[in-house]
């Protein structure tokens, strides 16, 4: 919601608008530098230049960061959009489970939450550096 405030549009749709300017995965590293400095490997950089998805509902109590596995897909439901995340979306949470080794539902958090801040921080920069050479 931060971000929507301050640049009229949510992180997935920065991130979105930003990945439109990548044709391969070396000008997407260029674009998305602060997550590339992270993920060296192609195949998990390439799944982190993408708004996460999470059981924001689900996690209600630290207990459930010790779950051994993601929850089931009906609880990635969200009362901020009202809907529950599609099949396409769920397999993508599944994928980023496996590719990173993710043992508890804490080490996936943990993965969503550094994600965030690194495409955050790729979107400011971005719309920095758009700023600097209309002004300049």
């Amino acid at each position: 919601m931060d971000t929507f405030a301050f640049m009229a549009s949510s992180l997935d749709n920065l991130v979105e608008n930003l990945k439109k300017d990548g044709k391969d995965v070396n000008s997407l590293r260029k674009i998305f530098n602060n997550v590339s400095e992270h993920y060296k490997n192609d195949e998990q950089f390439l799944l982190m230049i993408s708004k996460g998805i999470y059981p924001y509902e689900y996690i209600n109590n630290y207990e459930k960061l010790n779950d051994t596995q993601l929850p089931p897909i009906e609880k990635f439901y969200s009362r901020l959009t009202n809907e529950h995340i599609k099949n396409e979306k769920y397999e993508k949470a599944i994928n980023v489970w496996n590719v990173f080794n993710c043992n508890t539902l804490l080490d996936y958090h943990n993965l969503y939450l550094n994600s965030d801040v690194l495409l955050f921080a790729d979107a400011w920069e971005n719309f920095r550096n758009t700023c600097y050479k209309y002004i300049v």
